[in-house]
């Protein structure tokens, strides 16, 4: 982590990975991009969850949202190479008709100054999610114990 906060979901997914019933892959990126998308059209691909850190001064909390894809607009559409979840999605268009359902979890983040370690907020909210996560990868149906 360099940009501490924003290292949010890798120590969740870190802390989470020994915890994944069987069956459930997850993939640590520092960015989203359109390379991401072949790898998401994997028909077995059933759900699909985001994690984020977001600047929460003010706003305590994380949120959950569930996504839609964002229109395709072409390569030139990406500035810098980076890409929301919602454009990924519009991407994953490209390779899958039938896209998978998906959700952002935003972690709250205060410090995105550069070093290493999450701030004590952040640091809760991980260990929130990491005690919500388990049951959801299990039965999605529970997600709206998130909420």
């Amino acid at each position: 982590m360099l940009r501490r906060d924003d290292g949010a979901a890798l120590v969740l997914l870190e802390r989470l990975g020994p915890r994944l019933p069987g069956g459930i892959a997850c993939l640590g990126v520092h960015q989203l991009t359109p390379e991401l998308a072949p790898e998401l059209a994997d028909e077995c691909i059933r759900r699909v969850f985001f994690v984020d850190a977001r600047d929460a001064r003010g706003e305590p909390d994380g949120a959950l949202f569930e996504l839609s894809p964002v229109a395709f607009q072409g390569p030139a559409a990406v500035s810098g190479h980076r890409l929301s979840p919602g454009m990924l999605l519009g991407y994953l268009q490209l390779f899958r008709r039938d896209l998978p359902p998906a959700w952002l979890l935003t972690l709250p983040g205060r410090d995105f100054g550069y070093g290493a370690g999450l701030s004590e907020q952040t640091r809760r909210a991980v260990d929130e999610a990491l005690g919500r996560l388990p049951a959801w990868l299990e039965d999605p149906e529970r997600l709206k114990d998130l909420l």
